[in-house]
């Protein structure tokens, strides 16, 4: 939980060191064997939570940005060892602060939820999923063994890296057991991490995307783009369409116990079956929708289906990674988007300081307009 030693909401730091402790100690020792033995993980635990309590009130700094100065709060710093500079961990800009706080308490119940049931850090297909991996593409060298899914709605990247340097998560894996034959393990997510769904929301959309009235996730797992675009977004209403019944599941759970089923719902099933859903949303978003989830031949018809349904002009589609991509990998012809226009002028943020993860994250996000 490092990650949220970083967070300037004090009251979370109180809620977690009060209500979680005990849990994630619980969720974190529960990882799976390739981790490392039982004392590794709950090191892992220990040093998260003495980063955490380590937590400090953040303080009002001043930042210059196109000749005004502005002020804001500066991000809380985790322990000494955890980060170089103070500085470094200065957010780009204000944000909604209620929002974030609502959205970690739904992060928060989510792994509580978990507890037992899947390690934070989760070889591949070890929960529902049955991942077929891509033959082609950047993710062509991902396989059973080389490959760890860990989600970065729940886990963001600072924590897993810091983690991996202290070799607290493994970062390599032995090609021939018993040599200095390794190579770099592969770390993927199917889930929108909080710094990309904060740019989502809090940017992009209000910014390109005037008169937005519906939402619609394709993909939706554990429903990290429906809360978050509860949390930041007034008078939207938000669909996941999740085919597998244990996601679907844990989404319903959260949204019962945070009363979000005014504006949050969740269709079981197969998007193919569901694109009347697709052609009625004023946004659909996309996140490494289909890569890890079907043949080759399979992943070709649900592009094309899916792409089909968008036949509204004016209609937003929101892609990680770019749709281009996804078809190339394929190899689909770019007619089958033919529809589709990337929307011009997105300003991405200007990264504030080397590893600066907001910036990074944000830059993944790809928007397209039907014309």
């Amino acid at each position: 939980f490092v990650f949220l030693a970083c967070f300037e909401l004090q009251n979370i730091v109180v809620f977690l060191m009060s209500e979680v402790v005990d849990v994630s100690l619980k969720a974190l020792v529960c990882a799976v064997e390739e981790v490392g033995d039982e004392d590794t993980r709950r090191n892992v635990v220990e040093r998260a939570i003495a980063a955490l309590q380590s937590t400090i009130e953040p303080q009002d700094e001043c930042v210059e940005k196109n000749g005004e100065t502005t002020s804001h709060k500066a991000s809380n710093v985790e322990a000494e060892d955890f980060c170089n500079s103070k500085d470094d961990h200065q957010q780009p800009k204000p944000y909604d602060t209620q929002a974030l706080e609502k959205l970690n308490k739904i992060r928060m119940q989510l792994m509580q939820s978990m507890v037992g049931k899947v390690s934070p850090f989760e070889i591949a297909g070890t929960f529902s999923d049955t991942l077929i991996f891509p033959t082609s593409g950047e993710n062509s060298t991902c396989n059973q063994g080389n490959t760890l899914v860990i989600d970065s709605f729940l886990y963001d990247t600072e924590t897993v890296d810091t983690l991996s340097d202290e070799g607290l998560v493994p970062t390599h894996v032995c090609t021939s057991c018993g040599s200095k034959n390794v190579e770099a393990l592969n770390f993927i997510s199917h889930s929108m991490s909080v710094h990309q769904l904060r740019f989502l929301f809090e940017e992009m959309i209000p910014t390109h995307c005037s008169g937005i009235k519906s939402i619609v996730d394709v993909g939706s797992r554990i429903g990290a783009v429906l809360y978050a675009g509860y949390c930041f977004m007034d008078d939207v209403s938000l669909t996941g369409i999740e085919i597998g019944s244990d996601h679907v599941a844990t989404t319903q759970s959260i949204i019962k116990e945070f009363n979000l089923d005014d504006r949050v719902n969740v269709i079981e099933g197969d998007v193919c079956e569901h694109l009347d859903v697709l052609r009625a949303a004023d946004i659909v978003t996309l996140n490494n929708v289909f890569e890890f989830f079907g043949t080759e031949k399979r992943r070709k018809e649900l592009w094309r289906k899916v792409l089909s349904a968008f036949t509204r002009k004016g209609q937003f589609v929101v892609a990680v990674p770019p749709i281009e991509e996804s078809l190339s990998c394929l190899e689909m012809d770019d007619d089958e988007m033919c529809h589709l226009k990337r929307v011009e002028g997105v300003e991405y943020p200007t990264s504030l300081f080397d590893g600066d993860e907001y910036a990074e994250e944000a830059e993944s996000l790809n928007l397209y307009v039907v014309v």
